[in-house]
C-alpha cells in the first residue's frame, strides 16, 4: 500500500510539474505577444505623429462700407515635420501666396491694411491653392487667383515649390540650366498642357517658331527679380522631378 502512495505522488509531481511548465510557457508566450502588440501599437503611434500633415490657413479682409473691398487668402502650412524647421518653410508658403501683390507675406498685409481704411480702395481678390506633391522631401504647390475688377472675373495660376530640408524655394536652373533646357526644346522632347479656353494645341508647341518663343520665354522668366520674400510668381517654377519635370512659365504665343 505504501508503495502505490509512493508512486502516486510521484506521479502528482511529475504531472504538476509538467502543468506548470505549461503555464508558464503559455504565460511567457501570452506576455511576448503583448509586448509585439505593444510595440506596433507603439511604432503606429509614433509613425501617425511624424508624418507630415498640412493644414489651411485663411487671411481675411472684408469691408462693407465704400467700394467694394474683399481679399481671402487661403494657404498651406505644414505641421509634425520631422528635424526641420516648419516655420521656416511655412513662411515661404505664405510669402508666396501673397506674391499676387509683389512684396511678402508682412509688407503685402500692411498695404492691404492701410488701403482696407480708404473707402475710396477697391480691392477683390480671392486667393486658392492646390497641392501638387508633397513628401518629406518637399512640398510643391499651385495657387489659382481670381480677381474682380467690377467686370468679369481674372484667374491667374503660379506656383512654387519649397525644399522641406533646406528650407528654401526650389529654383529651375538648379535642376537644369537654360543650355540643358534648349536643347530638350529643340530636339522636340516635352508636351505642353495649355489652358482650358487655349486654342493652343501640343502640336502647336512643337513648330520651331514656337520652340524659340518658348525659349526666349524661359530666359526672360530665369531673369525676373524676385520679390522681398525671394519668391517672383512671374520666374518659372519647378514643379516635380520624380518621373518628368513640370514647368510653369508665362509666354505670349505668337499669331
Amino acid at each position: 500500500m505504501a508503495c502505490i502512495q509512493k508512486a502516486m505522488r510521484v506521479l502528482y509531481k511529475k504531472a504538476l510539474k509538467t502543468v506548470m511548465k505549461k503555464i508558464i510557457k503559455i504565460t511567457f508566450t501570452g506576455i511576448c505577444f503583448i509586448f509585439i502588440a505593444l510595440c506596433v501599437l507603439y511604432f503606429h503611434m509614433v509613425k501617425e505623429v511624424q508624418t507630415l500633415q498640412v493644414f489651411n490657413e485663411i487671411y481675411s479682409l472684408e469691408r462693407n462700407e465704400g467700394l467694394t473691398f474683399h481679399v481671402n487668402i487661403n494657404f498651406p502650412q505644414l505641421k509634425n515635420t520631422k528635424n526641420v524647421n516648419a516655420s521656416n518653410v511655412n513662411e515661404l508658403l505664405k510669402n508666396a501666396a501673397f506674391s499676387i501683390w509683389g512684396k511678402n507675406a508682412d509688407a503685402a498685409t500692411a498695404l492691404l491694411e492701410e488701403e482696407m481704411e480708404d473707402l475710396d480702395c477697391f480691392e477683390s481678390f480671392e486667393v486658392d491653392y492646390e497641392i501638387l506633391w508633397l513628401d518629406e522631401r518637399c512640398i510643391s504647390v499651385v495657387y489659382v487667383i481670381t480677381s474682380y475688377t467690377g467686370g468679369p472675373s481674372y484667374t491667374h495660376h503660379y506656383m512654387t515649390t519649397v525644399d522641406i530640408s533646406a528650407g528654401k524655394y526650389i529654383e529651375l536652373n538648379e535642376i537644369i540650366s537654360i543650355e540643358q533646357l534648349t536643347q530638350t526644346l529643340r530636339a522636340g522632347i516635352f508636351e505642353v498642357y495649355t489652358g482650358t479656353y487655349s486654342e493652343f494645341q501640343d502640336e502647336d508647341a512643337h513648330k520651331p517658331e514656337e520652340i524659340e518663343n518658348f525659349i526666349q520665354a524661359f530666359k526672360e522668366n530665369l531673369a525676373y527679380e524676385k520679390t522681398e520674400s525671394g519668391f517672383n510668381r512671374f520666374s518659372s517654377k519647378i514643379l516635380d522631378w520624380m518621373k518628368k519635370i513640370y514647368i510653369f512659365t508665362f509666354l505670349i504665343i505668337s499669331p
